[in-house]
């Protein structure tokens, strides 16, 4: 588990009635509720909750993640599955927004996006896709946020995403799929998993029995890849593979032709003296296939010329991973509007009967939360009114 020594600073001297006095208050009630589990049913709320008060509170919020990440750490594993997309949705936002305070926990962190994305408990590896999407921009967040850093995780990811591989006989291949994307996330980190990772993905490639659209997925695995990591070793291999699928299906073709541009660039010369631009030209020439891409950067290599800029071929399929709980709706108001609200309860008190005075209690105290002037308090709101214990 986490050390919180170790992540976050110390919890500040509170004044009674200040802004960090209610967020202090509100943190501790949100943790403690986080780790009932008579209070399950609300964790969704709370996770709402949390994310309100993070983006009001900013650096503020600092000295509460040693108590605040290890809740939704817990709330993950014991939640219902349904609902775990969402506080790795938030997990994510909290990386990308206190990155250098979330060292400590990175390593709780990635050992749950193992168990739970793409389970080995799993025997069909399946993931939702609303959970794969927040995993996603969990590990997007992890890898811009900590850059270097994030290469110490590199060899668990690499190794369970290989699992996948080997694992899914799904009819749809929609695990392999989700673990492609994410070795395309991560290629830039790879290094001495790349070879693994290479091989894995040109077998995928290359079998005719694999669905059509998970080979293309595959190809643009491999360009993010091969512009990343070095791979000399595993060259022979891959122009073999590659020329054969690019001959023999030609829909896949044009992606064949950006990898094999990305490998010959790569090895440079040792393209003409290991005979490999014999085998290249004329499968090519056979199958009239044209690339003047490639045919410049061979040409160049034949002549001695300086090689052509490697170009910056398309990303893989990206998507809006970084999607926030927006705080728009969350708003303090006027001492003056909190005033006349309390005086209008205060008329209604006045004419209540002895049975109507718990519903009034609770109308009051809930009414204070929304109308109070602390972000939050009124970020608080929505719970309190689902469990009054909270108002």
């Amino acid at each position: 588990a986490a050390d919180p020594a170790n992540s976050s600073l110390e919890l500040p001297a509170l004044s009674v009635g200040t802004e960090d006095y209610y967020q202090d208050l509100a943190v501790k009630e949100l943790t403690e509720m986080a780790y009932s589990p008579a209070l399950s049913h609300l964790h969704n709320q709370v996770i709402r909750c949390c994310g309100i008060i993070i983006n009001k509170a900013g650096s503020k919020f600092v000295p509460y993640l040693s108590q605040m990440v290890p809740a939704f750490l817990h709330m993950i594993k014991t939640c219902d599955p349904g609902n775990r997309h969402s506080l790795f949705k938030e997990l994510g936002n909290i990386v990308r927004t206190y990155a250098p305070h979330m060292r400590t926990f990175l390593p709780d962190i990635f050992d749950y996006i193992v168990a739970y994305w793409l389970p080995t408990s799993d025997s069909v590896r399946t993931t939702s896709a609303s959970l794969h999407v927040a995993v996603m921009g969990l590990l997007r967040a992890s890898l811009n946020a900590m850059g270097q850093e994030f290469r110490a995780f590199v060899p668990l990811l690499a190794r369970h995403i290989m699992s996948v591989f080997a694992d899914d006989d799904s009819g749809e291949r929609l695990p392999t799929m989700q673990a492609l994307e994410a070795i395309s996330l991560i290629a830039p980190q790879l290094e001495d998993c790349a070879s693994a990772a290479l091989n894995e993905i040109l077998q995928l490639v290359t079998d005719a029995e694999t669905l059509m659209a998970v080979r293309r997925l595959a190809l643009v695995s491999l360009i993010n890849i091969t512009q990343h990591v070095r791979f000399r070793e595993q060259a022979s291999n891959a122009i073999h593979r590659l020329v054969t699928t690019m001959v023999a299906e030609p829909q896949l073709r044009e992606l064949c032709l950006q990898v094999l541009y990305t490998v010959v660039h790569e090895i440079g010369e040792d393209f003409i003296n290991l005979g490999h631009i014999v085998y290249v030209r004329q499968c090519m020439d056979e199958s009239s296939i044209v690339s003047p891409q490639l045919s410049e950067l061979i040409d160049a290599l034949v002549s001695g010329k300086p090689k052509p800029a490697l170009p910056s071929f398309a990303e893989p399929r990206q998507q809006d991973y970084d999607v926030r709980i927006e705080p728009s709706s969350v708003k303090g108001v006027s001492v003056r509007q909190s005033l006349k609200f309390v005086l209008k309860l205060a008329q209604e008190a006045a004419s209540a009967t002895n049975m109507d005075w718990p519903d009034w209690i609770s109308r009051f105290n809930q009414s204070l939360l929304r109308e109070s002037p602390s972000p939050s308090l009124v970020a608080c709101q929505e719970i309190a009114a689902a469990h009054e214990p909270l108002a």
